[in-house]
């Protein structure tokens, strides 16, 4: 089973709400946390760690947050076979995607005005023809380039990994770095915001759910799972 679930932040956490959902999460992550500077920035890094116990919850796996790791590449992940996930969050939407049948990446960007040709070195020549030519460049844009950092995302080694090299254009979307062959999944979430999720199954069984940011504010809600 693959699922994807997302929370959108609508309003700021009250001062007692977010030290309470806080206290849900393992003290060396709230310190984390809590050097950053935006508060949606601080938020968004908090329900990505509520979804992540809520994906947890729902596939009956007894892993706490405490026995989270890290990569060389600082890539989070846990130390057992047969379970992965990801977070991904940009402006007030987060995502979290959590899977027992392959390895995965998500990423999730909101279409804000850029200067694009500051990021043409990053592409590959023919996506880049796909994004000149669009009628709408700004949607191809941060179409490629959610599926590119899904795709380094879900590799594991980030930037180790030449984007311009990687030629996420094609209508049927395959990628093969290394010896791995990605799928990659475009993915509707939210008007104005581009969401794709990458893959080593083509035939996944996803689960995509919206979930209530407040019901983590439900008394013990939060500390139950």
């Amino acid at each position: 089973m693959t699922a994807l679930y997302y929370i959108y932040i609508q309003n700021r956490l009250a001062s007692f709400e977010l030290n309470y959902l806080m206290s849900t999460i393992p003290q060396p992550m709230r310190s984390r946390i809590l050097r950053l500077r935006k508060w949606q920035d601080v938020h968004a890094c908090v329900y990505g760690k509520l979804l992540l116990k809520r994906i947890l919850n729902d596939f009956d796996l007894d892993l706490p947050l405490e026995k989270l790791k890290y990569s060389e590449f600082q890539r989070p992940y846990f130390e057992v076979d047969g379970f992965d996930f990801n977070i991904s969050h940009s402006n007030c939407c987060v995502v979290c995607a959590g899977s027992t049948e392959t390895k995965l990446g998500v990423d999730i960007e909101l279409m804000t005005e850029i200067h694009l040709d500051d990021l043409k070195s990053q592409f590959h020549p023919q996506e880049w023809r796909q994004v000149y030519y669009s009628e709408d460049k700004l949607s191809t844009f941060y179409r490629y380039w959610t599926r590119k950092e899904a795709l380094i995302k879900a590799d594991g080694r980030g930037l180790q990994i030449s984007l311009a090299e990687i030629d996420v254009s094609k209508e049927n979307i395959e990628v093969v770095i290394g010896e791995t062959n990605w799928s990659l999944l475009d993915i509707d979430l939210m008007d104005k915001y581009k969401c794709a999720l990458a893959s080593t199954k083509s035939d996944l069984n996803l689960k995509i759910s919206e979930i209530n940011p407040r019901i983590f504010l439900v008394k013990d809600f939060a500390k139950d799972f």
